[in-house]
């Protein structure tokens, strides 16, 4: 579900009117800020053209990427990728989504890829452009959202179903297009793999097309991948959004007791007090 403001005058928009918009809205926090500061650039504009008097939207409480759910607990398990990938039939829709899977791009990023873009013989693919709606709906070409080209992997896994999607297309042409030639974006992919069923069959009934960059992040991060390697990879803007996909800090506990542990243990110091064990040199307690 996508926030609306209704069809209200400029002048009628209030802060709580947003606050509103963005609670009922099912998104992420990332797509609600980027959302707000979209309406506030444009609230902005209205400002300095005198059409209202302030802009509501500056009024409004950023939601918090802590706030939002753990993207690892998002992830898919590589029984649910396998089992996903098979239930969708072989061709454009499936290639696709194993590209998302496998490289982490935005949907976007995937949908204006061409076949230039992808050095078979290196196992890279640069990622240049993103396709994102306009005003009235149409795609409009623009460059990644963080606004600089990077390079993911080809990796094994993807290598066939990009072979197939290249094969006899020219170096300008879509790598990814529709059954009929056209632009596949999210909407469309969800509709002709029934999208609701899918992720059902799954176990994952509230899966969002975002959440198979969430996987590979979170794949990367448990193959041994760095969190600045991962950061490049994804194209994330800093190392705080990269590391909330990575699940070192769940076991932090109980690493440092280990090692703590084992430094007491090398040192010869047995656990003494109200336990009943007690150091090699105390009295025994009676």
């Amino acid at each position: 579900m996508k926030p609306s403001l209704g069809r209200h005058r400029l002048e009628d928009i209030t802060s709580p009117m947003i606050e509103s918009a963005m609670v009922a809205w099912s998104g992420g926090a990332s797509a609600k800020n980027d959302a707000l500061a979209m309406l506030s650039r444009l609230l902005d504009g209205a400002r300095r053209s005198r059409f209202i008097d302030y802009n509501p939207a500056r009024e409004v409480k950023r939601p918090s990427m802590r706030e939002s759910i753990s993207p690892v607990s998002r992830a898919l398990t590589f029984d649910q990728i396998r089992i996903m990938l098979e239930l969708v039939p072989d061709g454009v829709y499936r290639r696709y989504l194993a590209a998302l899977v496998y490289t982490g791009m935005r949907a976007g990023e995937a949908t204006a890829l061409r076949v230039g873009d992808v050095d078979f013989s290196r196992g890279v693919i640069r990622v240049s452009r993103s396709l994102s709606p306009g005003m009235r709906g149409e795609l409009i070409e623009q460059s990644p959202k963080s606004h600089k080209s990077r390079d993911v992997p080809l990796i094994d896994a993807l290598r066939p179903y990009a072979e197939a999607a290249a094969r006899g297309k020219r170096a300008s042409d879509l790598l990814f297009d529709g059954a009929d030639g056209g632009r596949l974006t999210s909407h469309n992919v969800r509709r002709a793999v029934d999208w609701d069923e899918l992720r059902v069959a799954i176990g994952k009934p509230d899966l969002r097309i975002h959440d198979l960059r969430h996987t590979f992040a979170t794949i990367l991060f448990d193959a041994g991948a760095t969190a600045p390697d991962v950061q490049a990879t994804l194209g994330h803007s800093s190392l705080q959004v990269t590391e909330r996909y990575s699940r070192a800090r769940e076991g932090v506990a109980l690493r440092a007791g280990a090692a703590l542990n084992e430094a007491i243990r090398a040192d010869g110091l047995k656990p003494s007090g109200d336990s009943g064990m007690a150091h090699e040199d105390a009295p025994a307690r009676r």
